[in-house]
């Protein structure tokens, strides 16, 4: 049965102590953390970079055009069982939001993968052992300034029956980048594309493409604000993207919440790259935000707001909530008090508070602040989302509520 890979980037994923040579260290360089298996079974194992600086890594190796250079890269098993490995390279691609993945091994080399002189090989490793590979790089005399990156990959020979696997085999990876550097001016600069809606594992998600059009890695952050078609900010989240090389393309995703109500809504985002200053922005970019039916989203199933008297010293505030969705593990429900279409005050009625999935009530007593006074009140509701990590929050419902106060 054909197995699915599970390829873990850069130098994490594996336990180490083993010295597997006179340069570096796996644990020097940086290889640590939790095994692809805790199955003592399946095999361990990695590839560290022979670099003259000893840090496990191919990081902006300098080249000049019609120029070459020769490379090692060790093939170490960490593991406590014998591992049947094969080696090989492959064209760096760019994950969703940034940060490098391999290309598949059937791929034509493009770009500077093609440069790469790298045997395909296969090997077998006792524990403990390694396997070095010598090879070369070498770069075209038209070659321009800039940074260029491909990658190589070992794994499993064939696909393993791993513990909490599931029913799939599973063949297990590990690849790194070279990144070689061809002297002289290097160019910052990224573009973004269009925001449209797609779909992330049954997730509604904004997505936006984005391309390194400059000649050196950026990783750009920033922050995403969705508006409503009445011009309120619902969603203002933060972005931080991983590494983009020069000439890959990607996508930069956010997930919606399930409980954002369907609709028009415009997108911006600017994103920078701190360490360059390169910038680039979308402006009001109109979306359309399919609503996933009646299941879902956040609506008021019931609500009263009556004085406790005829002459009125507090008002009794009975609200029920109905979240067709998943538990929202922090929320914030705010009751906006007017009076003859004046905003008074807004009271909240949970701050910080899990929203259960069904129904979710609400009780309290309403006094304003400076006292009740000659008019009709009426209110409306507001109920967000908020992000534990860095408090943002999302409006999932901002509606009028059909209750009204007359104090004459």
């Amino acid at each position: 049965m054909p197995g699915r890979t599970i390829r873990f980037s850069g130098l994490v994923a594996f336990v180490v102590a083993l010295i597997i040579g006179p340069a570096v260290s796996a644990q020097d360089a940086g290889i640590s953390g939790t095994p692809a298996s805790e199955t003592s079974s399946a095999p361990r194992f990695a590839l560290v970079a022979q670099d003259e600086q000893g840090t496990g890594r191919f990081s902006d190796l300098e080249v000049e055009p019609g120029q070459s250079r020769e490379l090692t890269v060790s093939v170490v098993n960490v593991g406590d069982v014998h591992a049947s490995l094969r080696t090989y390279k492959v064209n760096a691609l760019s994950s969703i939001n940034g940060g490098f993945i391999s290309d598949e091994e059937s791929a034509e080399p493009v770009g500077s993968n093609a440069w790469v002189d790298y045997p395909t090989r296969s090997i077998e490793l006792a524990p403990g052992t390694q396997e070095d590979i010598t090879f070369s790089v070498t770069v075209p005399a038209d070659a321009q300034p800039g940074q260029y990156i491909s990658g190589l990959v070992v794994e499993t020979a064939d696909a393993l029956v791993i513990d909490g696997g599931g029913a799939l085999d599973q063949i297990l990876g590990y690849a790194i980048t070279v990144g070689i550097l061809v002297p002289g001016e290097v160019i910052y600069e990224f573009e973004l594309g269009d925001p449209v809606i797609g779909d992330s594992a049954g997730n509604r998600s904004v997505e936006m493409p984005f391309v390194n059009t400059g000649s050196y890695l950026v990783r750009p952050a920033g922050e995403l604000v969705v508006t409503d078609a009445e011009g309120n900010d619902v969603l203002t989240t933060p972005v931080q993207m991983g590494s983009v090389y020069a000439g890959l393309s990607t996508l930069v995703e956010v997930i919606l919440p399930e409980q954002m109500a369907g609709g028009d809504y415009t997108i911006s985002l600017s994103l920078t790259d701190d360490a360059s200053g390169a910038t680039a922005s979308i402006d009001s970019a109109e979306v359309a935000v399919p609503d996933l039916g009646d299941t879902a989203g956040v609506s008021v199933e019931s609500v009263a707001i009556e004085p406790n008297a005829d002459e009125i010293v507090f008002a009794n505030v009975d609200l029920t909530l109905n979240n067709g969705g998943q538990q929202i593990p922090a929320s914030n429900v705010t009751l906006d008090v007017m009076r003859d279409g004046e905003l008074v005050e807004s009271v909240p009625l949970a701050t910080n508070q899990i929203l259960l999935s069904g129904e979710n009530q609400f009780t309290d007593r309403y006094i304003p602040e400076e006292m009740w006074q000659s008019g009709t009140y009426t209110f409306s509701i507001t109920v967000s989302a908020v992000d534990p990590n860095g408090g943002q929050e999302t409006i999932l419902l901002d509606e009028e509520l059909d209750a009204t106060i007359v104090v004459p």
